[in-house]
């Protein structure tokens, strides 16, 4: 509200002033008379008697333009003061965006407030941080060049097309980097597991992907990194749509296991036999509900999962019993899930595990501080691994709990590693060599050490405790 009057009181306050200059002017005062008259209309004070139409319009913007100027000062006199009281709490938060889904997550937290125009921010006084512009590249240069006012704060950049991996280590600062599409397809995976088919029934499953876009990339990234149930499982990816370099890098995949990706040729469309025997379809284009239908004429009784930024209700309305919306931002945007950083913990706990057993030794009573020291010192694909490490967490405790063995989690979790890196274009090499992303120990489970295989466990008691308290 406040935005809008100063957007007026800045583009308008001119006018009153001309239009008097011309309505003085017809009405024969002198010059140096009108501009005087004119200038007094901002006061509420006409100080010339003469009046004409043209006179009575530049009193009534003059008003208006005087009232819309003293309400503006008392909204940025009432911003700052609720951006000081905020400022006060532990959990603060300034959110710098310029749509409506950065308003959302503002309105997520409790003690937070808004920032549109970085250029005229001053105060740095929150404690967290977000970048959430709808040109990622403003949320980075943003944070860049505020980096030195921001340091000792902890901050959380939003990213749509960037691959976080790719990013340079943030040991000098607290900075947090989340992926919208990751955001969605970890948290479609989550609601949407096939947990049950296949731990507990043992059964094949087909999933289609009929859209090779970002988000449908998401949403087999992630399935084929966590959706790791049993050894034995038979999984296959359908995929339609794929670039000719997509389908080049995809087509030379290792699943490590029984799984298949099979990606087909032309448009899904052509393959209506193919889709009908699909357990699960999903549909990630822009507008779904054509798509929906199709699929529908073919069988009302498909699962269809489709994507849709905002809530559509064709749930409700459709006649199509196992139809299932996702990738809502007003969901998947919440504190929860960026702030409250919950899966963060967890990968901080992976890492720093991974280095008590390098180093031979127990997790200390007090160790909060050298584990984030640790975690600030990779780099973002480190990161990104010891998430993804995070991620299929829960899904080792639940196979723990049925009776799955040590032994078989290790080979598991070998797999799921292997995945995690030749997704993210590492290839086997009998050196190590980083720049080039490569690993020797990219090899099948039983070709490894006794050594190696146990690195594929959580190491240390106490830190396994807290993560099965956080899965």
């Amino acid at each position: 509200m406040f935005q809008l009057i100063e957007k007026f009181v800045r583009r308008l306050f001119w006018l009153p002033f001309a239009l008097g200059l011309v309505g003085y002017g017809v009405a024969g005062v002198p010059f140096a008379d009108s501009i005087y008259a004119s200038a007094a209309l901002y006061f509420v004070n006409p100080v010339n008697d003469a009046s004409n139409l043209v006179i009575l319009l530049a009193k009534l913007l003059a008003l208006l333009v005087t009232t819309g100027f003293l309400l503006s000062i008392l909204g940025n006199v009432w911003t700052r003061f609720k951006q000081f009281i905020c400022n006060r709490f532990e959990d603060s938060a300034c959110v710098y965006t310029d749509n409506a889904y950065g308003e959302q997550l503002a309105d997520s937290m409790k003690h937070s407030y808004l920032c549109r125009d970085l250029s005229e921010k001053k105060d740095f006084g929150a404690h967290d941080h977000f970048f959430f512009y709808t040109d990622e590249q403003e949320n980075l240069r943003g944070f860049a060049e505020h980096a030195d006012k921001l340091e000792g704060k902890r901050v959380f950049i939003g990213v749509k097309q960037m691959d976080p991996s790719l990013l340079k280590d943030t040991a000098r600062q607290d900075v947090h980097y989340f992926n919208i599409l990751e955001l969605m397809a970890r948290s479609y995976w989550r609601k949407y597991p096939l947990y049950r088919e296949v731990a507990e029934e043992g059964k094949a499953q087909q999933i289609a992907i009929l859209n090779d876009n970002p988000e449908g990339e998401a949403v087999f990234r992630y399935g084929f990194m966590n959706n790791l149930y049993s050894l034995s499982q038979q999984i296959t990816y359908h995929i339609w749509g794929c670039t000719p370099a997509r389908k080049a890098f995809l087509s030379g995949l290792d699943t490590e296991n029984g799984d298949r990706i099979v990606l087909h040729e032309g448009d899904w469309h052509d393959d209506p036999d193919i889709l009908q025997t699909m357990d699960r379809v999903i549909v990630t284009e822009e507008s779904p509900m054509k798509s929906i239908e199709e699929l529908l004429y073919l069988d009302k009784n498909l699962t269809i999962h489709f994507f849709s930024e905002t809530r559509t209700g064709y749930e409700e309305i459709l006649d199509a019993p196992n139809l299932a919306e996702f990738g809502n931002l007003k969901d998947i945007l919440t504190e929860d899930n960026i702030r409250r950083e919950l899966l963060y913990r967890q990968a901080k706990l992976c890492n720093y595990d991974y280095l008590l057993r390098s180093e031979n030794r127990t997790c200390p009573e007090a160790y909060e501080g050298e584990m984030e020291t640790a975690w600030r010192k990779l780099d973002g694909f480190k990161k990104s691994s010891s998430i993804a490490q995070a991620d299929h967490y829960w899904i080792k405790k639940r196979l723990k709990e049925n009776g799955t063995d040590e032994e078989t989690l290790w080979e598991m979790e070998h797999i799921r590693w292997c995945r995690f890196l030749k997704i993210s274009h590492w290839k086997y090499a009998e050196k190590r060599d980083n720049s080039r992303r490569r690993h020797p120990l990219l090899v099948p489970y039983a070709e490894l050490s006794e050594k190696e295989k146990a690195k594929d466990g959580i190491y240390d008691a106490k830190i396994r405790q807290e993560m099965d308290r956080l899965a």
